[in-house]
């Protein structure tokens, strides 16, 4: 009932730039944590190898803190999510010659006897693609925005707050944000410059099942430019009876003496991912 990671190199070769205009993830495992799909340069394909050549089976194990790879997001999948579509003329370049890492979360918390039963899992990726040739007009960019640095006292609620200052003139086209079962609130909100905000999302009622990705209409989508601030949000109520509650026999025991940012279910993270557009120069 504890959490495993896997990793893989997906058998997907690129030999030629490709623009992503939408991806869809669906891990048919029940035990479905998180899947997460990086991009990575060819010339870290002899890395992924050995680091598979150390594991029996497919791909490779303990990678809880990371592909282990020098990367960049490309999409994912958490419970409640179903595909990403990008808005018209807009795509995401995977480079030729990128390899496609995938790495998987599985979690046992909440699940009945028949699911912990289920020793495979076949997940599927959907790419869609622009023809060969064709070009668009924007360049989609997916962007991580964590709070690594919180520390909770075991008996405490807090809310933590991290900012992150802007450095592109982009416009926002979707947000999804993830926590684990601890969490009950989340938001992200845009500060500009000039002192107005626009809100990106805001979930006041958690859900670890319902992680929906926001996509917002073309009339909606925000712009941000250098020097502003994005403001990330996310609320613990850090007691014996709430994470008893959630994590039922999953808990440790004792409780750790203090929640901070992990893997684990029994620890939590703060972190909405942001995608984003401009021009294609």
């Amino acid at each position: 009932s504890g959490d495993v990671f896997r990793c893989y190199k997906l058998a997907t070769s690129f030999d030629e730039d490709t623009w992503v205009t939408a991806t869809a993830t669906s891990p048919d495992s029940p035990l479905s944590h998180h899947a997460l799909i990086y991009v990575a340069q060819p010339e870290s394909e002899a890395a992924v190898d050995a680091l598979a050549a150390q594991f029996d089976g497919e791909g490779w194990g303990e990678c809880q803190n990371g592909i282990g790879i020098p990367s960049v997001v490309l999409s994912g999948w958490v419970p409640g999510m179903s595909k990403i579509p990008y808005p018209e003329d807009a795509a995401y370049l995977v480079p030729k010659g990128s390899i496609l890492l995938l790495q998987m979360h599985y979690s046992g918390v909440g699940a009945t006897e028949k699911e912990l039963e289920q020793k495979t899992d076949q997940p599927q990726i959907h790419l869609w693609t622009l023809p060969k040739g064709q070009l668009p007009k924007f360049d989609v960019a997916v962007r991580p925005y964590a709070d690594h640095s919180f520390e909770i006292p075991l008996g405490e609620t807090q809310t933590t707050n991290k900012s992150f200052t802007v450095s592109a003139d982009e416009n926002i086209f979707a947000v999804v944000s993830h926590q684990h079962v601890i969490g009950t609130q989340t938001s992200l909100m845009l500060e500009r410059k000039d002192g107005s905000e626009a809100c990106l999302s805001n979930i006041p009622k958690w859900d670890f099942d319902w992680q929906l990705i926001y996509n917002y209409t073309e009339d909606d989508l925000v712009q941000i430019n250098p020097g502003d601030k994005i403001k990330l949000s996310c609320t613990y109520p850090y007691t014996e009876d709430w994470v008893k509650a959630q994590l039922g026999n999953a808990a440790p025991d004792p409780l750790p003496e203090t929640l901070i940012w992990g893997e684990a279910s029994y620890e939590e993270m703060c972190i909405s991912y942001v995608w984003s557009m401009r021009p294609l120069i």
